[in-house]
């Protein structure tokens, strides 16, 4: 009986090993939503790097969004909840209207990796739309362009930043 109690104590012991090794292998995404497409060929046992994209997943979402790119030097005036104006690039869509931030990519994307002055960007997912009666009137698929308006940022400021940061001023 004792032979018995030892082995089952030893694979109890492999089996929460086991359990622990499972439960931190699981990838959790960090929205609900629908898998578009798989990025890789995954199988069994593959190994994923760490903030390796592997799939897209579509956010369920009880209006619509917008997904903008703002460049990584206007990353500090940029905030949760700011004000933003949308403006739709459509003759058949005159319209304008304001939303608001609502999530901020935590860290910055490569815009273009082959070019060589590699440029970086935010993800913003824009909603909490303002001034408009029916969101589902708003077209989709169509680019916007959108200007975040801060308080957070003076007019000079604004205007050193459009300026190339490797430029000199000689006073």
């Amino acid at each position: 009986i004792s032979e018995l109690q030892k082995n089952n104590i030893e694979n109890d012991g492999e089996l929460s090993l086991m359990k622990g090794k499972v439960s931190t292998n699981i990838i959790t995404s960090p929205v609900a939503g629908t898998i578009l497409k798989i990025d890789h060929n995954l199988k069994k046992g593959s190994f994923i790097e760490q903030y390796q994209s592997i799939m897209t997943v579509k956010q369920n979402s009880n209006g619509q969004v917008i997904e903008a790119k703002f460049d990584a030097k206007y990353r500090p005036y940029i905030y949760e909840g700011a004000s933003v104006k949308v403006s739709v690039n459509s003759t058949a869509f005159k319209n304008n209207f304001s939303a608001r931030v609502a999530k901020i990519s935590p860290d910055s994307f490569s815009d273009n990796p082959n070019d060589s002055r590699e440029r970086r960007y935010y993800r913003v997912t824009i909603d909490s739309f303002d001034n408009v009666s029916d969101v589902n009137y708003l077209p989709e698929g169509i680019p916007v362009n959108v200007f975040a308006t801060s308080k957070k940022i003076s007019i000079f400021e604004y205007i050193i930043a459009s300026f190339k940061s490797d430029m000199t001023f000689v006073w």
